[in-house]
């Protein structure tokens, strides 16, 4: 028979007693010390901030840029165009929110089809 320290009031207790005769914490019920096992976990863990940062500035970016370039002059256009695809690009592989990338790298592209059909048409 082992004596233990009870985790409450840490006062010496058989590790055969099913409860501390000093505060009445049980001492071998199996769910309750899951849970203080769990608890000890939780608050000694240090939380580290994820990899991934926040907020999607390249994807913001990227959807501006391939907002804009749908607007721009043709031979402007395809580099615009080619500039939101890679900022966009960015945004998708790096950040965890990636709905603005997304959407600025699929205007980009459709901004880059219009612009080189309009310049072999009107080129």
């Amino acid at each position: 028979m082992a004596m233990i320290t009870c985790p409450e009031c840490n006062n010496s207790v058989s590790d055969s007693a099913k409860e501390c005769p000093s505060c009445g914490y049980p001492i071998n019920d199996k769910k309750r010390s899951m849970y203080d096992e769990l608890n000890e976990y939780d608050n000694n863990a240090s939380y580290e901030p994820s990899a991934l940062p926040p907020f999607n500035t390249p994807g913001l970016i990227g959807f501006i840029i391939g907002l804009l370039s749908l607007f721009m002059p043709l031979f402007i256009g395809v580099f615009t165009a080619v500039a939101g695809f890679i900022v966009s690009y960015i945004g998708i592989t790096n950040y965890e929110k990636r709905g603005l990338a997304i959407t600025g790298l699929v205007l980009s592209s459709i901004a880059f089809v219009f612009s080189i059909i309009g310049l072999l048409l009107w080129g």
